[in-house]
C-alpha cells in the first residue's frame, strides 16, 4: 500500500512537470547530465539479441551538428496558421487543428510546405525528413503534418528535441462508420524486416527529448492471411525522455520498441495509445528512472472495425492469428515504472515480464486498472528481487509467475493463479482521497501568438523584466508566449497573467542532457528564492 501511494504521488508530480515543456536549474550555470541509478549495461539475456544494426553514431542524434543546412521555404500551406503578432519573421506558427487538442499547437515547420503530399499518391518520406532537419537546425521544435494521407517508404529519423505532430481523431474499437476520418495518417510501405530484430528497420526512429504526437499508422501491404514482418513502427534506442502520445496503430506487426540494445532510458511517456498489433505492441527495457504509461488500448477490433479505406478484409483470420501470436506488452529491467488504464484483448499473453539488458535486473513498479482478456493475462519469467510488480483494481485473467525472485502482488484485483510461483493477494478498497486526482489544464482557444524575442540567451543576463514585459503584452487579451531555444537566467519571479500560456516550441516534455547545447530546447536558470513562476487564473 505504501508503495502504491508513493508511486501515485510520483506520477502526479511528473504529470505537472510535463505540462511545462521546459527545463529549470537552480544555481550556477553548469553542464548537466542524465542521472542514472545504474548506468552499467551488460550482456542481454537469452531473449535479447544485441546485434542490432543501428550504430552508436546513428543513435546519438547529435543535434549540435548542422548536417545538410536546410532553410525552411516560404509558408505556402493552406492549413490555417496564425503568425506571431510581434515577430512576423519567426518560424513559429500557431496551428488551428481540425480536431480538438489539449492546449495550443505551436510548430516551427509544416511538412506540406516542404513537399509532403497529403493525398498519399507521392512518397513523402524525403519531404517529411527535410522538414524535420530544418527544425533540428533551429535547435529543436515541432513539425506539423496536416490532416491527410502521407506515404512513407523508409525510416524517418526524428532527432533529439524535435517532435512530429499530426491532427488526430481518437478511434473507437467498435466504430462502424465507413467514412470515419482518422486525421493525419501515415501510409507505411517500408521494406520487409529481413532480420530477427524488429528494431533494425523502424518506420520512425526517435531520439531523446523528442516526441511523436497525433498520428495514425496503416501498413498498406499488410495481410491478415499472409502476415508480413515489418520493423517497429516507432523505435527509441536511448531516450532520456521521449513522449509517444495520441497515436493509433491500425495494423502494426510491431508497435513501439524502447532500448532493446544496450542502452538506458528515463522518463519515457506513452499516453493514449490505440491499436491492433500482430506480434508485439510495446517492448521496453533498461529504464533507470521513472517511466509511465497511461490509457493503453490493444485489440484486433481497431483494424477489424476500421473505416472502409483501412478495414481488415479477413477479420476472423486476424482474430485467430493474434490469439496465437501476440504478446502485447513485454517489460524488462524497468525501475519505478508506473502503468495505468491498460486494456488488452485477444492476445496470447497480455503483459510479460522478462530479464532486460542489465544483468540480474528485473521489473519493479505499479499497474493500476488493467483489464486483460488473453490466453494468459500476466506472465513473469523474471522480476526485481526486492519489489516485483503490484496490480491494483485490475481484472487480468490467468496469472503465472515463474520468476526465481520477486513476486506478483494482486491488490483488490480479480485473477486466476497458474503454477506455483509467488503471488500475493491483498483485498480492500484503496482510499481514493489519499491518491488524489490529476489536475485538468484547460486553456482558452487562443488566436494570439507571441514570441519572446526580447530575451538574452546564454544564462548570464537576467531576463526577468524582459520576459515579464511580453507576458503583460499577451495578458491584455490572453495568448500563447513562445520562448525561443536557449538558456535564460531569472533573478526575480515572473507572473504569468490570466489566460496566458508560456511554452517552448517543443510539443513534449524535455530535459537537459550531457550532449545538450545552448540551442537545444529551453532552459531556465533560476536565482529566485521561492517560486520562479507565479500563475494566475487559467494560466500555464
Amino acid at each position: 500500500m505504501k508503495l502504491l501511494k508513493k508511486g501515485m504521488a510520483i506520477l502526479l508530480s511528473l504529470l505537472l512537470a510535463i505540462s511545462i515543456g521546459a527545463c529549470f536549474y537552480n544555481g550556477d550555470l553548469a553542464s548537466s547530465s542524465t542521472s542514472s541509478e545504474d548506468s552499467a549495461t551488460n550482456t542481454p539475456s537469452h531473449e535479447e539479441d544485441s546485434s542490432g544494426s543501428l550504430s552508436n553514431e546513428e543513435d546519438s542524434f547529435d543535434s549540435s551538428s548542422s548536417g545538410d543546412e536546410i532553410n525552411p521555404p516560404e509558408q505556402t500551406s493552406e492549413y490555417e496558421v496564425i503568425k506571431p503578432l510581434n515577430d512576423d519573421d519567426s518560424p513559429q506558427r500557431l496551428i488551428k487543428t481540425k480536431y480538438k487538442t489539449q492546449g495550443a499547437v505551436v510548430v516551427d515547420a509544416v511538412a506540406t510546405d516542404f513537399g509532403a503530399d497529403p493525398t498519399g499518391i507521392n512518397d513523402s518520406t524525403s519531404a517529411i525528413q527535410a522538414a524535420i532537419n530544418s527544425v533540428r537546425n533551429l535547435g529543436g521544435g515541432s513539425v506539423f503534418l496536416p490532416v491527410g494521407k502521407y506515404l512513407v517508404s523508409e525510416t524517418i529519423v526524428i532527432p533529439s528535441y524535435v517532435s512530429l505532430i499530426g491532427d488526430w481523431n481518437r478511434p473507437n474499437a467498435d466504430n462502424t462508420d465507413e467514412d470515419f476520418d482518422y486525421g493525419t495518417v501515415i501510409l507505411a510501405k517500408p521494406q520487409l524486416l529481413g532480420t530477427a530484430n524488429p528494431q533494425d528497420k523502424p518506420l520512425l526512429h526517435i531520439g531523446e527529448s523528442s516526441g511523436v504526437v497525433g498520428l495514425t499508422f496503416y501498413y498498406v501491404e499488410q495481410n491478415a492471411e499472409k502476415v508480413k514482418s515489418y520493423g517497429y513502427t516507432i523505435y527509441a534506442n536511448a531516450p532520456s525522455t521521449a513522449t509517444l502520445k495520441n497515436l493509433t496503430f491500425l495494423n502494426s506487426a510491431y508497435g513501439i520498441g524502447v532500448s532493446l540494445n544496450a542502452f538506458a532510458n528515463e522518463l519515457v511517456n506513452l499516453e493514449n495509445i490505440y491499436g491492433t498489433f500482430l506480434f508485439n505492441a510495446i517492448r521496453h527495457n533498461a529504464t533507470t528512472d521513472v517511466g509511465f504509461y497511461d490509457n493503453i488500448n490493444i485489440s484486433p477490433k481497431y483494424w477489424q472495425n476500421a473505416s472502409s479505406a483501412y478495414k481488415c478484409t479477413k477479420p476472423t483470420t486476424l482474430t485467430s492469428f493474434i490469439y496465437e501470436n501476440l504478446t502485447a506488452i513485454i517489460l524488462g529491467d524497468l525501475d519505478d515504472q508506473l502503468i495505468s488504464n491498460v486494456n488488452i484483448d485477444g492476445g496470447k499473453i497480455g503483459i510479460k515480464f522478462t530479464k532486460g539488458i542489465r544483468a540480474e535486473a528485473g521489473f519493479w513498479g505499479l499497474v493500476y486498472k488493467a483489464n486483460i482478456t488473453c490466453q494468459k493475462g500476466v506472465y513473469a519469467d523474471y522480476l526485481n528481487a526486492a519489489s516485483g510488480v503490484v496490480f491494483t483494481d485490475s481484472n487480468v485473467g490467468i496469472v503465472e509467475n515463474n520468476s526465481p525472485i520477486g513476486c506478483i502482488k494482486m491488490s483488490n484485483s480479480v485473477y486466476e493463479k497458474a503454477g506455483g510461483g509467488r503471488i500475493v493477494q491483498e483485498q480492500g478498497d484503496i482510499p481514493k482521497s489519499e491518491i488524489g486526482s490529476p489536475l485538468a489544464f484547460e486553456f482558452s482557444s487562443s488566436q494570439r501568438l507571441f514570441v519572446a524575442n526580447n530575451l538574452t540567451a546564454g544564462g548570464r543576463v537576467d531576463n526577468s523584466a524582459a520576459l515579464q514585459k511580453i507576458l503583460h503584452l499577451a495578458g491584455e487579451d490572453g495568448g500563447v508566449v513562445v520562448i525561443p531555444n536557449g538558456i535564460y537566467r531569472l533573478n526575480a519571479a515572473v507572473v504569468i497573467p490570466k489566460n496566458v500560456e508560456i511554452r517552448s516550441s517543443q510539443a513534449v516534455f524535455s530535459r537537459s542532457g550531457a550532449n545538450q547545447t545552448d540551442k537545444n530546447g529551453v532552459i531556465f536558470i533560476s536565482y529566485v528564492s521561492g517560486a520562479s513562476f507565479i500563475l494566475k487564473e487559467n494560466a500555464g
